[in-house]
């Protein structure tokens, strides 16, 4: 079922199960379309042993860019360690596999989405709001 509550890598109420109607664009109203929620929030999508990170690129210049990396140890990047660090994460805790993407190279299918010709075979997504620590 679309939105049904997932418990795979993540343990968090906010994760779901994969299903495309969760990124799919809806309606002609910007706010509506994946590509815009990234301009505030990053895109986590697991498959059975892997997490992803779906981000828009820091440069404002042109058409927007994203970057597509794997989460390195996942199972210690948790919800709570996100609260604490940068979103979308520092480079010490990513492999970036694509850092300026289209977003015409971004496809999303049923059970998958595939990056510039690599496909991900997904089994559930999460939203994070973009931060920065606050160092106190």
């Amino acid at each position: 079922m679309a939105g049904e509550p997932s418990n795979h890598i993540t343990k968090t109420k906010y994760s779901f199960k994969y299903h495309i109607n969760l990124v799919c664009d809806r309606g002609v109203e910007p706010k509506q379309w994946t590509s815009f929620k990234l301009n505030k929030s990053v895109l986590y999508l697991e498959d059975s042993q892997h997490r992803y990170e779906l981000s828009r690129t820091a440069d404002t210049v042109g058409p927007a860019r994203y970057r597509w990396a794997q989460v390195l140890q996942p199972h210690r990047v948790t919800c709570q360690l996100m609260k604490t660090e940068n979103v979308p994460l520092s480079a010490h805790r990513v492999k970036v596999l694509h850092k300026s993407l289209d977003w015409s190279q971004i496809q999303w299918a049923n059970s998958t989405v595939t990056i510039a010709d690599s496909a991900y075979a997904i089994k559930k997504l999460f939203w994070v709001p973009i931060a920065q620590p606050v160092n106190m």
